[in-house]
């Protein structure tokens, strides 16, 4: 046996009665609300919202709202007190933010595309009183590769609790390599 790439991974063996004492703690701190949520009951009800720590693919066909969903959904978690950082490799952040105003003021967003939407309206202080609170920032066009990431995430402050990145099929393929297992290496890492 190799006992250099023994000494490289690395593992633990505990008894379960160590385990259960520390889950028990964690157990106690949870409430009925999730501490992340999606924003939609019945999703929050069966799944409890987002978990931090673990990773959530949101797949479906084009335009199927998927990038409604996890915008919405991050930003419900960063309403519920999660700092929150959103890469997108697909929209710009200006319209990352327009998306959220409409959602949030109840616009529609082909009125605001027509410059139907009046001046009043876009400065409604609630919405900016609710931008500055929330903490939710937007990286747009870097987050291609895990490095990036990784690179993304040691530079903003607070640390972020949750990380969202949308539209994965623009992350880096290497030669000869499947889309099928580019996405499978980027979410290993």
């Amino acid at each position: 046996m190799d006992t250099n790439k023994l000494n490289e991974r690395r593992f633990s063996i505990e008894p379960t009665s160590g385990i259960w004492s520390r889950r028990i703690q964690k157990v106690l701190q949870r409430t009925e609300k999730p501490k992340y949520p999606f924003g939609l009951p019945e999703l929050d009800q069966k799944t409890h919202g987002i978990t931090k720590g673990k990773v959530t693919i949101v797949a479906g066909r084009a335009s199927e709202a998927k990038t409604s969903f996890a915008l919405q959904s991050a930003f419900n978690a960063a309403d519920a007190g999660g700092t929150v950082i959103y890469i997108t490799l697909e929209d710009d952040a200006e319209q990352i933010v327009e998306r959220l105003f409409c959602n949030l003021r109840g616009v529609d967003n082909q009125e605001m595309i027509k410059g139907r939407v009046p001046k009043h309206v876009l400065e409604d202080p609630a919405i900016e009183e609710t931008f500055t609170r929330v903490k939710f920032a937007t990286c747009e066009n870097y987050g291609h590769n895990f490095r990036e990431i990784q690179e993304i995430i040691e530079t903003i402050e607070p640390k972020p609790d949750l990380v969202f990145l949308d539209y994965v099929q623009l992350i880096e393929q290497l030669p000869r390599e499947s889309e099928y297992e580019a996405l499978s290496h980027f979410s290993q890492n």
